[in-house]
């Protein structure tokens, strides 16, 4: 099985990134990933002020998928994702929703017990590990991997997780996916900045599909659907995931507009993946069993 180490790796997605290895279409392979802080906590006496910002969010890769040209879509299949023993969290006055009610920054260790993860001294939560950062080559220009986009990137979507299918655009011939920053655990909003940051290994799967109009950046699991968006605004992002929403069912589903419009009155839900980034995502879920 091929895999790829943190040795490849970026920190902004780009066309202009030379793919590190390439796979074929369902072809089952694996991508070590740093943690957001590209592992500097330990080492840095887990300071916050000991880290080097010019070395966060970097993603590994790019992969090229053999066989994706500009206009397909990527369906990637999770099949597992590994945690390292150790990660942290932040508190801070620098970022997150809460930077202004905060004096100071503190860094927590947090030790991967079991199937939980101790955020604090004898206080635990389930972990539910999760992939932060995964996103083609987009259209244009380079998007630094710390940002979400059309193309994916940094949405921080706690759906993307083991048994999900992500949706991605192709914008360039392979595709050229890059993912990183992993977490053990996190909650809609990401609100103190991080989650439970940690480094791991992603085991994954692509397969191409030719002309596909499914909306990207999207996600499956199982029945359930959510269509992806992020803006700086996040009403603006919000609208975009109803409207990406909206077009799934008409295109895919054949409802009429105003059936559709209906529909998603009573049967999708409109959440929040993440405030704390430069762009803000926002996110769309229905369930396909309402459907059939």
């Amino acid at each position: 099985m091929t895999h790829i180490t943190t040795k490849d790796y970026v920190y902004a997605m780009s066309k202009d990134n030379a793919a590190v290895a390439h796979v074929q279409q369902n072809q089952t392979f694996s991508v070590d990933t740093f943690d957001c802080f590209r592992n500097q906590m330990e080492g840095a006496g887990y300071i916050l002020e000991e880290i080097d910002f010019a070395k966060v969010n970097p993603a590994t890769g790019p992969v090229f998928i053999d066989g994706a040209e500009v206009g397909d879509v990527l369906a990637i299949t999770i099949h597992d994702i590994e945690l390292a023993a150790m990660g942290s969290m932040v508190s801070s006055d620098l970022f997150g929703s809460l930077s202004h009610k905060l004096s100071g920054s503190i860094v927590q260790p947090v030790e991967i017990i079991g199937e939980s993860a101790q955020i604090a001294p004898n206080l635990s939560v389930p972990l539910s590990p999760m992939v932060g950062v995964i996103g083609t080559a987009p259209a244009e220009g380079a998007i630094a991997c710390g940002s979400p986009g059309e193309h994916g990137g940094n949405m921080d979507t706690k759906e993307i997780k083991k048994g999900s299918i992500v949706y991605l655009p192709v914008n360039h011939a392979g595709g050229l996916l890059s993912l990183g920053d992993l977490h053990a655990a996190m909650g809609d909003g990401e609100l103190s900045g991080t989650g439970v940051e940690i480094s791991g290994k992603v085991t994954l799967s692509v397969e191409v599909l030719k002309q596909s109009q499914l909306p990207t950046p999207s996600v499956l699991n199982g029945e359930l659907f959510t269509f992806i968006a992020s803006d700086p605004d996040l009403d603006k992002a919000a609208t975009a995931a109803v409207e990406k929403t909206h077009q799934y069912l008409i295109s895919e589903h054949q409802l009429d507009e105003h059936v559709a419009c209906r529909w998603m009155s009573v049967g999708a839900d409109l959440g929040v993946s993440q405030i704390v980034n430069p762009l803000k995502t926002a996110k769309v879920t229905v369930n396909l069993s309402w459907l059939k």
